[in-house]
């Protein structure tokens, strides 16, 4: 039995604490374990605060208890609902045992999302093409275009490279909206 430090009272006994793993590793709640024992959440909290090893031997429960949680979804969904008359399956004993298990999932989702979460990540090697669209070079064009009719050059000009040999990139799948804005000029009139 180890030394226990105490800081707001009386240190959690031993059989107590043993109840309190062991139900929690079964993938029960903190709180049905209070009720059943007739002891408060806040105190249960007091003594993870004033004994380092319980709080370590509760994480390890908790982590234990969210296999077994996920273990008991396997087993509800994988019980076959019993054959009624003439209507077939229990519609709502189905669905009642479909939100026991989404109940569960989403408890360890919230519980332990990086080990729970139903994320999906998919990683990329290679290249990428992007194309982007965006009413730029054809404002370009046509600017160059007035220029060239207007026969006038500027030093603009002359510092751009020519629209032939801008680079062009492509998207796709990808959702965008394309949006074009009057110039300043154009909202003056």
């Amino acid at each position: 039995m180890g030394k226990h430090i105490k800081k707001h009272g009386k240190p959690l006994p031993e059989p107590v604490r043993d109840s309190l793993i062991r139900w929690l590793s079964l993938g029960k709640t903190l709180a049905a374990w209070c009720r059943e024992n007739k002891i408060a959440r806040r105190t249960v909290y007091v003594w993870i605060e004033d004994d380092e090893r319980l709080a370590g031997q509760i994480k390890q429960a908790r982590d234990e208890g969210f296999e077994a949680l996920a273990e008991e979804c396997l087993e509800i969904v994988d019980t076959e609902p019993e054959i009624t008359g003439n209507r077939g399956r229990d519609a709502a004993y189905v669905a009642w045992q479909r939100a026991r298990v989404e109940t569960r999932l989403r408890l360890l989702a919230a519980w332990d999302p990086k080990k729970y979460h139903p994320k999906f990540q998919h990683q990329h090697e290679g290249g990428l093409t992007l194309q982007v669209t965006t009413g730029v070079q054809r404002a370009a064009e046509a600017a160059a275009e007035e220029v060239a009719q207007k026969s006038i050059a500027s030093p603009l000009q002359a510092a751009l490279p020519p629209l032939s040999e801008s680079e062009e990139v492509e998207i796709k799948d990808a959702d965008y909206e394309v949006v074009e804005r009057e110039s300043e000029e154009a909202e003056a009139d």
